[in-house]
């Protein structure tokens, strides 16, 4: 197992009720096994579209190391 940071913004963080969370994941886990049990745990993360960030680079797959911070970004709306 290894400790990876979670970071949620926007609407993702009504859904978590959290903005930050660490998280025990499988060590090689990649991330769409991160993505799966992320909405297992918040099923309406289904619901909103989002972008990860790994380390603070957007990727869209990938391999989950120890210390990784994974970022859930949600589209942001602004004026």
């Amino acid at each position: 197992m290894i400790t990876i940071i979670i970071k949620y913004f926007g609407a993702i963080t009504d859904v978590t009720h959290k903005k930050e969370e660490s998280f025990h994941f499988k060590n090689g886990g990649s991330l769409k096994d991160l993505q799966a049990e992320l909405e297992r745990r918040y099923p309406g993360i289904q619901n909103i579209p989002y972008s990860v960030a790994q380390n603070q680079t957007i990727v869209k797959q990938g391999v989950i190391g120890e210390g990784d911070e994974i970022a859930l970004l949600p589209p942001f709306a602004g004026g």
